[in-house]
């Protein structure tokens, strides 16, 4: 991990708080802990939340993001309860509808 007084998204002094910890030097062996046990375990599976939102955390700090992406920002849905949210892209339905752009793939349509 960076210093804690490093420009970043993460607000290290509220998260000492959280974790009720006094230096940043136990949030960084939390964190290995954390992630030593989670290789140990057998529970190894992906959470979309994490690994296809834009971003994830408190209902305003998901709008504020929401907000300083401007247009961007447009058209992504906010997601969640119970103090976790997340800002994702809207799903749409894959069209695979490539008649007219594909017609001249064909196999005889070669350049041998």
């Amino acid at each position: 991990m960076a210093r804690p007084d490093a420009p970043r998204i993460i607000d290290y002094q509220k998260l000492m708080e959280l974790l009720q910890v006094k230096d940043f030097r136990d949030v960084q062996d939390l964190s290995r802990a954390w992630v030593t046990n989670g290789v140990a375990s057998q529970n190894h599976f992906r959470e979309s939340r994490w690994t296809e939102s834009i971003t994830v955390g408190t209902e305003g700090f998901v709008k504020a993001t929401q907000e300083k992406l401007g247009m961007k920002g447009k058209g992504r849905e906010i997601l969640g309860s119970n103090g976790s949210y997340q800002l994702r892209e809207a799903q749409t339905a894959y069209n695979g509808n490539f008649d007219l752009g594909n017609s001249d793939l064909r196999s005889e349509n070669t350049y041998f």
